[in-house]
């Protein structure tokens, strides 16, 4: 938790300081990436209106056609409504953002849509979907070798055979 706090407190400071006398200021997506990267550390944090505060801010900050850059925030908000326990405002967030996503090459964030889908999936009692999306997400993560993505959707689809009794699996 403490270095959740030390990166709150630089991500902050990095917002406030304006920069040497006569720079321009710092990009938009540069101050909404702060935002985004607060968020991210007050969901850790267990702290989801904190990180949905954070994350208003940074949709304020973004330009007009930054599609992309809001559909990773709408990614991380679908986050936010999951562990608020709004699964079905979590699953049409996670589902606009991967449409958004789907024909881009930020397959991270492609990535944890789906799992956010699966585990909607989970809780709204449609298993069957459920391991479809933690199945696309487990090719996704291993498109881009992101071995701890794998585990996590290779995890969730354990468990979903756990639940169904199917031991082979």
């Amino acid at each position: 938790a403490a270095a959740y706090s030390s990166a709150l407190d630089y991500y902050q400071s990095a917002l406030r300081e304006p920069g040497p006398a006569g720079a321009p200021a710092a990009p938009s997506s540069d101050r909404a990436r702060l935002h985004r990267k607060r968020a991210d550390c007050l969901l850790q944090q267990g702290l989801p209106e904190e990180a949905a505060a954070e994350l208003g801010r940074a949709d304020a900050v973004l330009p007009g056609g930054a599609t992309l850059d809001r559909a990773v925030l709408q990614v991380r908000s679908a986050l936010v409504r999951f562990r608020q326990g709004r699964y079905d405002d979590s699953h049409r967030l996670a589902l606009a953002a991967f449409a958004q996503l789907a024909s881009s090459d930020l397959h991270r964030e492609v990535g944890n849509a789906q799992m956010i889908l699966g585990n909607c999936a989970t809780r709204l009692g449609r298993p069957e979907k459920a391991a479809e999306f933690f199945q696309d997400a487990l090719a996704t993560f291993r498109r881009i070798d992101l071995p701890l993505g794998q585990a996590q959707a290779m995890i969730n689809l354990a468990i979903l055979a756990k639940n169904d009794c199917r031991w082979s699996k």
